[in-house]
C-alpha cells in the first residue's frame, strides 16, 4: 500500500496584506488629524490670549484718543492756548498726539501697546451769531430790480430791527453794509455807531438791473479784513476800518480771535452777473472769504428749490448756515431772529 502524505503549508492571502498596510495608515491618519486638531486649538487659545491683550491696548488707545479729542476742543474754544501737536502720555501707558491740519481740522491718534486709534475732528461754527459781544459783520443786501418797492421797504425794516437786537457799539460788535446790483457799493464801513447803522439803511439807494453777488462778497470780504480796492492804481491798500491800527506801511491782520468776522448775505434770487460765469464767480467770492475765517449765513427769501440749494451748498459757510424765508417777506423777521443767539 503506498501512504500519502500531505503538508500544510501557511500562506498569506493577498488581501490580509492589503488589510493590515489599511489599518496602519488609517492609524497614522488618525494620529495626524489629532495632532492637528490639537495644534490648531491651540492656536486659537494662544490667538484669543493675544486678543484679550489686544482688545484691552485698543480700548486704552480708544479712551485716549477721546482725551485727545477733549483737549483740542479746549484748544479750539481758547485759540490764544492752541499749538500746532502736542502729545500726552498717561499713567496706563497709553498716550495721545494731536496734530493741527488746519485752524478747525485735526487728526487726533491714541496709542497703547501697539494698538492705535485715530478721530479726524473737525469743529463747525455754531450757526448762529452771538448778541453783546465783540465781533464784525457785514450785512450785504439784494438791491436788484428783482425787488420791487413794498419788498425793499419790508427788508429795511427787518434788517434795522436785526442790528438793534446785535447792539453794537464801539466795544463790542461793529456792523458795516454792502449792497449789490451790477454794480455792488460799499454804503457803510465797519462802526459801532447804531444811529449811523439805521441811517444807512434807511437810506439804501434801490437800483433796478442784474444781481452781481460775488461782488457784493468780495467787497463785504476786503472791509472785514481791513483792505480796499484803490481805484486809482487798482491795488488792494489798507484802510482803518477795522479795530486793528495798522502800522504805515505794514501788511497787519486783524486779530479775529477776538473780534470774528461775519457776513450776512439777504438775496431773492441766483446771481445772473457778470457774464459768463456769475454763479462760480459768486462761489469763489464765497470761497475766498471762508478762507480767511469769515462766517458766511445767506437769508433765502422766496426763493425756489434750485436756488435754495446753490445758496446753501455754494455761499453758505454750511448748510447749516442757510436761512430759508420760505414764505418771502413777510417771515423774515422771524428768520433773522432765528439767526441771532440772544
Amino acid at each position: 500500500m503506498t501512504k500519502l502524505t500531505i503538508k500544510r503549508q501557511n500562506r498569506v492571502r493577498p488581501n490580509d496584506r492589503s488589510a493590515g498596510q489599511a489599518m496602519i495608515l488609517t492609524v497614522i491618519v488618525i494620529s495626524s488629524t489629532l495632532l492637528g486638531v490639537a495644534s490648531v486649538g491651540g492656536l486659537l487659545i494662544l490667538h484669543q490670549i493675544r486678543n484679550s491683550g489686544n482688545f484691552t491696548n485698543s480700548a486704552k488707545a480708544i479712551f485716549a484718543a477721546d482725551a485727545g479729542v477733549e483737549w483740542w476742543l479746549h484748544q479750539y474754544k481758547k485759540p490764544g492756548e492752541a499749538t500746532a501737536s502736542s502729545s500726552v502720555v498717561f499713567s496706563n501707558g497709553s498716550s495721545f498726539k494731536v496734530q493741527e491740519l488746519r485752524p478747525d481740522k485735526a487728526l487726533v491718534t491714541g496709542q497703547a501697546g501697539n494698538s492705535k486709534r485715530a478721530f479726524l475732528i473737525e469743529a463747525r461754527p455754531e450757526a448762529t451769531i452771538p448778541c453783546n459781544t465783540t465781533l464784525d459783520l457785514m450785512i450785504v443786501l439784494d438791491r436788484s430790480g428783482s425787488i420791487d418797492n413794498n419788498e425793499r421797504e419790508k427788508i429795511a425794516a427787518s434788517a434795522k430791527l436785526f442790528v438793534e437786537k446785535i447792539n453794537p457799539s464801539s466795544s463790542t460788535a461793529h456792523i458795516g453794509r454792502v449792497s449789490f446790483a451790477e454794480d455792488p457799493s460799499i454804503d457803510l464801513h465797519l462802526t459801532g455807531d447804531i444811529s449811523a447803522i439805521r441811517a444807512s439803511i434807511d437810506n439804501i439807494v434801490w437800483t433796478n438791473g442784474a444781481t452781481n453777488m460775488a461782488g457784493g462778497l468780495e467787497l463785504a470780504h476786503d472791509e472785514l479784513a481791513n483792505r480796499y480796492l484803490n481805484p486809482l492804481s487798482g491795488e488792494l491798500e489798507y484802510d482803518d476800518h477795522d479795530r486793528i491800527i495798522l502800522v504805515p506801511g505794514e501788511w497787519v491782520e486783524a486779530d479775529d480771535n477776538l473780534s470774528p468776522d461775519y457776513i450776512v448775505v439777504i438775496s431773492d434770487g441766483e446771481t445772473n452777473y457778470p457774464p459768463p460765469s456769475p454763479t462760480y464767480d459768486a462761489y469763489l467770492a464765497a470761497e475766498a472769504a471762508k478762507s480767511d475765517g469769515i462766517i458766511i449765513f445767506v437769508v433765502g427769501v422766496g426763493t425756489n428749490d434750485s436756488v435754495s440749494f446753490y445758496l446753501q451748498n455754494a455761499i453758505a459757510t454750511s448748510p447749516d448756515h442757510y436761512y430759508d424765508a420760505e414764505e418771502g417777506l413777510d417771515e423774515l423777521d422771524q428768520v433773522l431772529d432765528d439767526l441771532l443767539a440772544c
